[in-house]
C-alpha cells in the first residue's frame, strides 16, 4: 500500500479536484478506502489509489508495474485505455477484465468494485 500511495502522490502532486483547491490525492484515497470498506483486497485498494495515474499523468504501465507489481498494474490498466499515438483516454471499467468483485448495494450491469466506489465518491462522474 505504501508504494502505491507514494507513486500516486508523486505523479498527482500539484493536481487538484475540479474547480477547488483540494489536492487530487484526496479523491484517490477516498476511493481506495471505499474499496476496502466494501470488502476489497489490499491489491484492489492499491489499484484504486492509482486508477487515474495512466490517464492523467505521463506515468506508464511499465513504471506502475515496476513499483507495485503486475497484478496491480493490470488492474490499473483495465481502468485506462492508452491510444497508440500517445493520447490517453478513459475506458469504462464496467465490462473490463479487471479482477474486481461486485460490492453490496451497487446497481447496474455487473458493476466492478473500483468503478462503483469512484461513482460513490465522485457522483458527478
Amino acid at each position: 500500500m505504501d508504494k502505491a500511495f507514494k507513486l500516486a502522490h508523486k505523479w498527482h502532486t500539484g493536481h487538484f479536484r475540479k474547480k477547488t483547491t483540494i489536492p487530487y490525492i484526496s479523491h484517490l484515497m477516498a476511493v481506495s478506502a471505499l474499496v476496502l470498506e466494501h470488502g476489497g483486497t489490499e491489491k484492489q485498494a492499491e489499484a484504486a489509489l492509482l486508477h487515474d495515474i495512466l490517464e492523467d499523468t505521463p506515468c506508464t504501465y511499465e513504471m506502475v508495474q515496476r513499483k507495485v507489481g503486475k497484478k496491480v498494474a493490470d488492474m490499473v490498466q483495465a481502468c485506462t485505455h492508452v491510444e497508440d499515438e500517445g493520447e490517453k483516454s478513459v475506458r469504462k471499467l464496467e465490462g473490463s477484465k479487471a479482477d474486481l468483485p461486485r460490492p453490496p448495494g451497487c446497481r447496474g450491469p455487473q458493476p466492478r468494485l473500483t468503478s462503483c466506489c469512484i461513482g460513490r465518491q465522485n457522483p458527478q462522474c
